[in-house]
């Protein structure tokens, strides 16, 4: 669903006059967000997307959350834990343009 959401974003930032070349300025000048776990990374010098993720556990047909999120930078980087709260979605599931 998140990137579902994020996708939605980049399109709506793209214009009406969809083109490939306009899909990647959009990612590129940044400011995506969504209700990802962690932060979401993308623009000229990042390919990244989400920058981590957490360990879930299927349990009775329900996702349990395990632990904290984690996140790492670029490279070598350490894995830290990401204690930001995650961020809401609209409550009628669009995002804003």
């Amino acid at each position: 669903m998140s990137y579902a959401y994020t996708f939605a974003q980049v399109l709506q930032a793209a214009g009406k006059d969809l083109t490939r070349q306009g899909l990647i300025d959009a990612l590129n000048k940044g400011g995506i967000t969504g209700p990802g776990l962690v932060p979401f990374r993308y623009g000229p010098e990042s390919h990244a997307g989400y920058t981590g993720g957490q360990i879930s556990i299927i349990r009775g047909g329900q996702q349990v959350l395990s632990g904290t999120p984690l996140t790492t930078g670029d490279g070598d980087g350490p894995v830290v834990p990401y204690t930001q709260p995650q961020p809401a979605a609209p409550a009628n599931g669009v995002p804003a343009a």
